[in-house]
């Protein structure tokens, strides 16, 4: 995925942990495009959700009971176990509710495998914060490094260290969506008839904007682009075009959703204001579009 930040701005960077990670074990650091570490002990956060199975679950239920009254999200991802190389899995949240002390967990697809109470529920998602102090400067291919210690390595004689990287670019312009569920319905009423059903349609729409952000990451020439780019419509053809690949019948449909996909992001990026010169502002000079190159065929 391709993340973008604003010049002089703070942003932040969400990571998905593999495993449960030993407590204190966390550390994360910043890189500019050079390797040079300009924020060597960045911030984090994490999720307060740390707890166990109530009673026992067999393989392919589709929900479980765990200690304590909590407040999970829906739509997002959790833990279960130590990690999936240790018959651990994810899973997904369709909804909750609580009583007598503790909470059900409605899933999004049953369970692969059984577990005993008493097993580990968790959410490793670990958000990083990314100060003004590493945003000085328009530049590309940044990262940020967190380091950790798996609880899996428990049962060695030194427990490892392990760690992921994420890239992120520092630009004068942020792309945006306001893309809902609902305005999926009010795009296309006939693929959510048909295509949207058993779906974990938000999860399918942050795919898709990771996909963008992706694509306009791409760009030749993002480093020119300024203020705030509106990327709603191309996101919700991007969308509808996963889902309708999930359905054979569909193929038709998809492609043209690709079409139009390609069309929009090319139409918005088009017409985005264009800083020539580098300095952060539109001059009556700069182009506020993309040249048009003709050609004699």
């Amino acid at each position: 995925m391709r993340n973008f930040i604003q010049f002089q701005s703070t942003g932040f960077l969400s990571f998905e942990l593999p495993t449960r990670a030993l407590s204190g074990s966390i550390t994360g650091s910043i890189f500019n495009s050079n390797a040079g570490v300009t924020q060597i002990s960045a911030s984090f956060s994490t999720s307060s959700i740390n707890t166990t199975v109530q009673t026992s679950v067999s393989a392919a239920a589709m929900s479980l009971v765990v200690a304590g009254t909590i407040a999970p999200v829906k739509n997002h991802r959790y833990l279960i176990g130590v990690s999936e190389e240790q018959n651990g899995e994810f899973i997904t949240l369709k909804s909750f509710t609580t009583a007598g002390g503790n909470t059900t967990l409605n899933l999004m697809r049953p369970l692969t495998f059984s577990y005993a109470a008493g097993e580990p529920v968790s959410d490793t998602t670990v958000v990083l914060t990314i100060g003004t102090g590493s945003t000085g400067q328009v530049n590309w291919n940044n990262y940020a490094k967190l380091e950790y210690i798996p609880s899996s390595s428990l049962g060695f004689a030194a427990p490892f260290a392990d760690s992921i990287h994420k890239s992120f670019d520092v630009t004068r312009f942020i792309p945006v969506t306001t893309l809902s569920v609902e305005d999926l319905r009010d795009f296309d009423p006939q693929l959510a008839k048909k295509g949207m059903q058993g779906l974990s349609v938000y999860n399918l729409m942050t795919k898709a904007w990771e996909m963008l952000l992706a694509r306009v990451g791409a760009r030749s020439n993002m480093g020119g682009i300024v203020g705030s780019v509106d990327l709603t419509v191309p996101h919700s053809y991007l969308t509808r075009r996963l889902i309708a690949e999930l359905d054979p019948e569909m193929k038709e449909h998809a492609d043209m959703l690709s079409q139009r996909f390609n069309e929009e992001f090319e139409s918005i990026l088009g017409v985005a204001a264009i800083d020539s010169t580098g300095d952060g502002r539109i001059q009556p000079w700069e182009r506020f579009r993309n040249a048009i190159r003709f050609s004699r065929s």
